[in-house]
C-alpha cells in the first residue's frame, strides 16, 4: 500500500510537467493518472484517479511496473544470451532473454569470443558487489549489470 501511496505523490508532482516530458517515455498507466489531474469536476477526477490507480496497482502486483530501486537490479540470475558483441578491449556486452544488460570480462587469453546467442548463462553474486557469469561448460567472467532494457 505504502508503494501505491508514493506512486500518487509522484504522479502529483509530475502532473504539471507531463507536457515537458516526451509522451512515448511514460506508462500509458501513468499518463492516464496525470491526465486526471487536468479534470475539474471534483467527482470526476475522484473516479479517473481510481481507475488510473487500479491500472497501477494491477501493473505493480504482476511486476509489470518495478520500483526504481529495483530497476537497478537484474531481474533474473540465469537466462539465454538474446545478443552480445565486443565492447572495448577485453569486454563483452551481452543482452539475456530477460532484457538484463551486462558487461563482461575476458576471464584469459584464450576466452576472447563474446558468448553465442542462445547459450545458456548463470549469474552469481561475487563477494564484494560484483557478479560471475558462467555459460553451461565455460569459464566463469566478471560481470557488471548495465541495466534492462526498456521495451
Amino acid at each position: 500500500m505504502r508503494k501505491i501511496a508514493i506512486a500518487v505523490v509522484a504522479l502529483g508532482l509530475f502532473a504539471g510537467s507531463a507536457p515537458a516530458m516526451a509522451k512515448e517515455k511514460i506508462d500509458p498507466r501513468i499518463g492516464a493518472a496525470i491526465a486526471c489531474a487536468n479534470i475539474a469536476d471534483n467527482d470526476q477526477r475522484l473516479r479517473c484517479f481510481d481507475q488510473a490507480i487500479a491500472g497501477l496497482k494491477q501493473a505493480l502486483s504482476s511486476g509489470q511496473l518495478i520500483p526504481a530501486d529495483d530497476a537497478r537490479k537484474p531481474l533474473v540470475l540465469e537466462g539465454t544470451v538474446k545478443s552480445a558483441g565486443h565492447f572495448g578491449f577485453n569486454r563483452f556486452w551481452v543482452e539475456l532473454d530477460s532484457g538484463d544488460r551486462w558487461e563482461l570480462e575476458w576471464s584469459n587469453r584464450f576466452d576472447q569470443v563474446p558468448p553465442k546467442r542462445g547459450t545458456k548463462v548463470t549469474i552469481k553474486r561475487a563477494a564484494i558487489g560484483g557478479y560471475w557469469v558462467k555459460e553451461v561448460g565455460g569459464s566463469n567472467r566478471r560481470a557488471s549489470y548495465l541495466g534492462r532494457r526498456s521495451n
